[in-house]
């Protein structure tokens, strides 16, 4: 079975001085436990799916960029627009450089 490496979101120091921003975040990213979860098991599913290791390396780290836009909208804001977006867009990019 393939290690999974899972992107952790902290605040840094600076968005604990602003609570407005924290508060933000957490609504955004929800919260850290939940997400991290969210984005191992989704990845795993992904690493463990027959054709991962044929993929090209775009390919892998848009699906990478998806999975992390789907675990933030699952333990967090599923209203964030800019989320959806970032679906919408690693999967443009892909789209473009398909035949």
């Amino acid at each position: 079975m393939n290690d999974c490496k899972i992107p952790i979101f902290r605040p840094n120091a600076e968005h604990k001085k602003d609570q407005y921003n924290e508060v933000k975040v957490i609504k955004l990213y929800g919260d850290a436990d939940c997400f991290n979860v969210v984005s191992h098991n989704i990845k795993t599913a992904m690493i463990d799916s027959l054709s991962w290791e044929e993929l090209s390396n775009d390919k892998t780290k848009a699906l990478d960029s998806i999975s992390n836009s789907i675990a933030c909208i699952l333990s967090g804001d599923f209203d964030e627009k800019a989320l959806w977006m970032a679906i919408s867009k690693n999967a443009d990019v892909i789209s473009w450089t398909l035949k």
